[in-house]
């Protein structure tokens, strides 16, 4: 995140829509305020609340000219001279004048156009396992932020994706519906989503959903004014969308675009956005705000993208190098960047489920919570309309034991949402043992050597179309002659602090031996309430055993913990196996 700015609130209020209002930007002739106060500046001013005729007085007198107003947002999109913007700050009922960042651009880095040919992004992320358990986004709608999109593509048309007929540009000096991509990067992330499976081309993530191409710029370089007109629009429709993509990005925090995301996440929806292409440096805006899901990306053998951006607001990673999608002029391309990957995770959060992820190994601020896996995330319960749904499994928690000691009781649960039979079958896939009845969800495991058991429970669908399910346990066998010393969970400590409007939720985990503290234990945890889960979190205790889990912008609802394992690299330590869950429940103020 950037350095931390004082800036005063208001209430967001949604009136009825109305046409967006673009005033032609007028060449002030030069006069006294701009000869004292250098270079005329594009900025946008932001005021306590809906500027009127008060306001635009302020902004005149400093020399300045409308360019563009707003219905929702507090804002003017406005010219005026570089040395007049700090008097303008002073001025009642402003809060901030800034200038149109400069360094906005999409996050795409290189594009080389091809035939047809195999996805490996959404293959890796099992989109195809999630499609043909019936997931394919339909009813969802996922806005796409960008150069527009091909409509003539075929992978757009009728019988392939779907276009929102609410599509519209903001890239020229007025508002129009022609979204028509004449660079291709829109083209491309909008088939990532939502590419037709019609047999040819590409397949996005989500196949049936409906794409709402909001164009924002018809090149490179994007405007601060496009992109909060974009979110404007958004915010003044009846129906909003249930995700917003957002593959561009800047390195500079901007009050207004801020304050017009919080609102669409505070009306429920999904925010994506691309981490940024600074090679290992800081991860961009809009991407670093709390309400905004950041996206680094990851190459084809799980290693983190070279040019992908990290940091500790990265939420999900996913295929970013080289993929294949849909492009202009109805042509397909591959290109890189964490564009690419932002788009990935866009069509897995349609589902409106929980989006679970898979730990390829790489350093949280690389990973976040880890690889986007479509197939986990809309395996539980989830389905794309009418028609049969996938089952859900739980294969339970890790266990550790003493090899030698007996079996240990698994814990697994399956379930149909259509009330379909199921066959339940475990099965060993790393280790050796065996199980007193795998075709039961609670067997006996017995394992037959000291080390670590992967097992693996599945449910079949027996009567609508054999959908499948699968989940996997850890089972440790530790040797019963080697000296370690049981580590465990001693302490968690929910707690509510204050920011502003928002509350953080915390959770602080105390990892000890009974006599000290751990330092150096890797723990694994799941936050939830009752309408998302934030699964897989990972953190290293300190020197005092602690740990502490955060839910930035958390809502008026209770969240509850679940300490699911924890790890150290020392092996005379080892953990007791004792799962903790607990909620806080601090009163919301």
């Amino acid at each position: 995140m950037g350095p931390t700015m004082n800036i005063k609130r208001f209430p967001i209020m949604m009136i009825a829509l109305m046409a967006i209002v673009a005033t032609a930007s007028a060449t002030a002739p030069a006069g006294p305020a701009e000869a004292q106060g250098g270079p005329r500046v594009d900025a946008i001013v932001m005021f306590d609340d809906a500027p009127g005729p008060a306001e635009e007085a302020q902004v005149r007198a400093a020399g300045g000219v409308i360019t563009q107003r707003y219905q929702v947002l507090p804002i003017l999109a406005v010219s005026l001279p570089e040395g007049a913007m700090a008097g303008l700050s002073h001025r009642p009922n402003v809060v901030s004048v800034q200038k149109e960042r400069d360094d906005l651009r999409f996050h795409d880095h290189g594009t080389t156009e091809v035939g047809q040919e195999l996805q490996w992004g959404a293959n890796r992320i099992d989109s195809e396992i999630a499609n043909a358990n019936t997931y394919k986004g339909y009813g969802a709608v996922v806005a796409v932020l960008d150069t527009g999109i091909d409509t003539n593509h075929p992978e757009f048309n009728d019988e392939g994706g779907r276009i929102d007929s609410r599509a519209m540009s903001f890239a020229g000096r007025n508002p129009t519906p022609n979204v028509t991509d004449k660079h291709g990067h829109g083209s491309h992330t909008a088939g990532i989503i939502g590419a037709g499976d019609n047999g040819f081309g590409s397949v996005g993530v989500a196949p049936d959903v409906t794409i709402l191409p909001i164009q924002i710029a018809k090149g490179s370089r994007i405007k601060d004014s496009a992109i909060l007109a974009a979110y404007e629009y958004l915010l003044l429709l009846d129906d909003l969308p249930d995700v917003v993509n957002m593959s561009y990005g800047g390195g500079s925090l901007s009050n207004a675009e801020e304050t017009a995301l919080d609102a669409l996440a505070a009306a429920g929806v999904t925010l994506v956005a691309s981490a940024g292409n600074s090679s290992g440096g800081a991860v961009g805006y809009p991407a670093s705000l709390p309400s905004v899901l950041a996206i680094s990306s990851t190459t084809v053998d799980d290693t983190l993208s070279s040019f992908s951006s990290v940091g500790s607001q990265v939420a999900f990673a996913a295929p970013g190098s080289n993929v294949y999608s849909t492009y202009k002029d109805g042509l397909y391309a591959h290109m890189s960047g964490t564009s690419m990957a932002a788009p990935h995770v866009a069509g897995v959060a349609a589902g409106g489920g929980s989006l679970l992820a898979e730990d390829i190994h790489l350093a949280s601020h690389e990973q976040g919570a880890g690889l986007i896996d479509a197939s986990a995330s809309v395996g539980a319960g989830a389905g794309d309309g009418p028609g049969n749904r996938a089952p859900s499994v739980n294969a339970g928690p890790d266990q550790t034991m003493e090899f030698g000691s007996g079996a240990v009781s698994l814990n697994g649960t399956a379930s149909d949402p259509d009330g379909d039979d199921l066959t339940l079958l475990w099965t060993v896939i790393s280790g050796t043992g065996g199980f007193s009845d795998g075709s039961v969800a609670d067997p006996q495991f017995t394992p037959s050597a000291i080390g670590t058991h992967t097992l693996q429970f599945k449910a079949t669908e027996t009567n609508s179309g054999g959908l499948i399910a699968t989940d996997t346990v850890t089972i440790t066998a530790l040797d019963p002659n080697a000296e370690t010393a049981l580590y465990g969970v001693q302490a968690v400590d929910g707690q509510r602090k204050s920011k502003g409007r928002f509350q953080d939720v915390a959770f602080t985990v105390v990892i000890g031996t009974g006599s000290s503290f751990v330092e150096g234990a890797v723990v694994t945890a799941d936050i939830w309430r009752a309408d998302r889960t934030f699964a897989g979190l990972l953190g290293t205790t300190n020197a005092n055993g602690e740990v502490v889990f955060t839910i930035k912008r958390a809502l008026a609802e209770t969240y509850t913990i679940l300490i699911k394992n924890v790890t150290h690299s020392d092996a005379a330590l080892r953990w007791d196996g004792v799962t903790v869950e607990t909620a806080e429940d601090t009163p919301y103020p």
